[in-house]
């Protein structure tokens, strides 16, 4: 299940999970990324887009970050210093990984291929959980602890800016094409609400707050600018679907037919992947669910060797890979299991692919 329904069960409120999160690390996307809207799935370019290069997987109850070669099931190379409950992964444009630890309160860059950390954030941080890099490369991290998002300057570790009106628990975090910074608050008015607030550059007082979501996990944008939300009900078996925004916060259209869906991406085509952890009684163990563009009709459901996943990514030739309990999995582009990666593999939260 995703991490922060582990948590809210113990933690009904804003104030009593920041107090319980100092002791607790991830048990179970997107993945931050650039993009962040894989939400710990990581697409790694702008929009969701597929990938190519190195796989990365950043490992919860190991933490590490494992790296395979392209086609590999071993692992080329592990990084280990200051890793410590990994939470998301981001590269920027130099190819520098960022992990989020969610263990330490600790974000931990690395150069390009590398493996030993170059700068360590602390500063305002308290339970990391999405990352995000603007188009001038600042550095934005969502602390679900502290209920803000602060920015770093490209190579700073110390806070630059400060958002805290309108966050509430964030966990997902997207840049617009415009530029505007969209944050996911798993808490709104209740513990099955929650909101996306929207802040144009450098602003701090959000510009619009859309409500009818629950719990947004993951945040994605397609090339037209339309914003894909996951919503993640955390305790409710109700209210969770992928509501689809217009560049100017139109509702669009909502899609009801998922249970606590984790994470989401784009192929090439512009087909939207749903990673459905699954409830208590639908879909126990999840699975993966394709829409056609604009469609709330399911295409595809992949669920040969999928366990309750929570990070999507696709590569260059259009492979899907999942996130699961212990295990990632890779399917062709007509949805056929073609390998499993399990080497390395434990209790992977997101995925990205990198030098």
């Amino acid at each position: 299940m995703k991490r922060l329904r582990s948590l809210i069960g113990a933690c009904l409120s804003g104030a009593v999970f920041a107090a319980c999160s100092s002791a607790v690390s991830p048990s179970v996307p997107a993945s931050g990324s650039p993009q962040a809207g894989a939400s710990r799935s990581a697409a790694a370019s702008a929009f969701g887009r597929s990938s190519n290069g190195n796989l990365y997987v950043a490992n919860a109850r190991a933490n590490t970050v494992t790296v395979y070669a392209p086609g590999s099931n071993s692992v080329l190379r592990t990084i280990s210093q200051g890793v410590n409950a990994p939470d998301a992964l981001a590269l920027d444009g130099a190819g520098d990984l960022y992990i989020a630890n969610a263990g330490t309160n600790t974000v931990t860059v690395y150069a390009a291929g590398g493996s030993s950390t170059i700068l360590t954030i602390s500063q305002g941080i308290k339970l990391p959980r999405a990352l995000a890099l603007d188009a001038s490369g600042n550095l934005f991290v969502a602390s679900a602890g502290a209920n803000t998002v602060t920015a770093y300057a490209p190579g700073s570790g110390s806070v630059m800016q400060t958002i805290s009106q309108g966050i509430n628990v964030p966990d997902a975090l997207a840049f617009g094409r415009s530029g505007n910074l969209n944050v996911g608050n798993v808490y709104g008015n209740g513990y099955s609400a929650g909101t996306v607030t929207i802040y144009a550059p450098g602003g701090a007082k959000p510009t619009r707050t859309l409500t009818e979501g629950s719990a947004p996990v993951a945040l994605l944008f397609d090339a037209s600018g339309d914003l894909y939300v996951s919503n993640d009900a955390p305790i409710c078996c109700y209210q969770n679907w992928v509501t689809v925004y217009s560049p100017k916060k139109k509702l669009l259209l909502t899609i009801t037919k998922v249970h606590h869906p984790d994470a989401l991406a784009f192929d090439g085509s512009e087909n939207l992947f749903v990673a459905d952890n699954g409830g208590k009684y639908i879909h126990p163990v999840g699975q993966v669910t394709e829409y056609a563009p604009g469609s709330t009709s399911v295409v595809r459901t992949i669920s040969a060797g999928v366990s309750h996943p929570v990070a999507l990514a696709f590569d260059s030739s259009q492979n899907l890979f999942v996130a699961n309990a212990n295990t990632v999995t890779v399917y062709t582009d007509d949805g056929n299991l073609e390998r499993t990666i399990s080497q390395g593999v434990s209790n992977p939260r997101a995925l990205i692919f990198g030098p």
